[in-house]
């Protein structure tokens, strides 16, 4: 059975694509999540604040491979490493400083979360819209978060059940909310689609 249109909650973050930095920083801290884009590598390049750094965040899975001379401006790190160093990288950063962020929006968010945990205030960090269609969403069943979801029915990687993935996106999860969708009738499942903005 396919939810009631009318009834949904529609809460999903708008994000504005940024072209240029902010005027007037003092430290610039470009976070990218797998790769570097050239929107990203530009905004960095044309940043004329005193102190600016570019980070490309891989999984701590994947192994650091330099490609070539342009790779040289970024620096690879795996995301726990990152996420120990930060508080270092904050420490040289004032309230003009800025934060700029590119990935999937799980990635963003996640991101966020932690700026925010380190004393940055939201206003200071800057998120491009996402590069996927892909959400992570939260489970009200065993309140797991599965990530990279791109169905609009999937199952929760720790409890096992099929959830259907709204629309309602929480902040503080980082990630949309979801119900069990054959919770009264194993057959009722509905028509499975991609995921879109």
């Amino acid at each position: 059975m396919e939810p009631d249109v009318s009834s949904r909650v529609v809460s999903r973050p708008i994000y504005d694509q940024v072209k240029s930095v902010v005027p007037l920083s003092d430290n610039n801290l470009f976070i990218c999540e797998g790769s570097v884009s050239e929107q990203q590598q530009s905004m960095y390049l044309h940043s004329e604040c005193p102190k600016k750094s570019l980070v490309c965040i891989i999984s701590d899975h994947q192994n650091i491979q330099t490609e070539s001379a342009a790779d040289s401006l970024v620096k690879c790190q795996k995301m726990g490493g990152f996420i120990d160093s930060l508080p270092q990288k904050l420490s040289f950063m004032t309230l003009s400083s800025r934060a700029y962020l590119e990935g999937s929006e799980g990635f963003l968010w996640r991101i966020y979360r932690v700026l925010l945990e380190l004393g940055m205030d939201p206003q200071q960090i800057i998120m491009q819209p996402p590069v996927t269609n892909n959400r992570d969403i939260f489970c009200p069943h065993c309140f797991t978060i599965t990530e990279g979801v791109n169905k609009t029915v999937s199952e929760c990687r720790q409890c096992e059940r099929l959830l259907y993935v709204s629309d309602h996106f929480s902040k503080r999860h980082g990630a949309y909310f979801s119900y069990q969708v054959n919770a009264e009738d194993p057959n009722d499942i509905p028509e499975i689609k991609e995921l879109r903005r």
